[in-house]
């Protein structure tokens, strides 16, 4: 294996967990801010939109954040041993 292989797949990966975090963290987010929307509407009626959506959003992405770095490791690593597996595969493939 050539380092501008390695260099390419290191890149590729660090890609992908970057992709994965911030998708975490957005859904995280956005699930917050409907919450508190919500269930600030019922409890909060007085408080204005805009706080109770912002206050929601950064309450999600804190949360998601405990659980954002760990879950895109695992997903890195489930993609990553797919790619082998279809590249061994089409290796197979290509030596018949």
């Amino acid at each position: 294996m050539s380092l501008g292989h390695i260099v390419e797949r290191s890149f590729h990966f660090l890609g992908c967990f970057v992709l994965y975090l911030s998708a975490t963290l957005l859904i995280g987010g956005l699930v917050g801010a409907f919450l508190f929307l919500t269930i600030g509407a019922l409890t909060h009626p007085e408080a204005p939109v805009l706080d109770r959506l912002s206050r929601g959003f950064y309450d999600g992405v804190l949360y998601a954040g405990v659980w954002a770095i760990g879950l895109s490791i695992v997903l890195c690593v489930m993609r990553g041993h797919r790619e082998h597996l279809a590249a061994k595969a089409q290796a197979t493939e290509e030596a018949s």
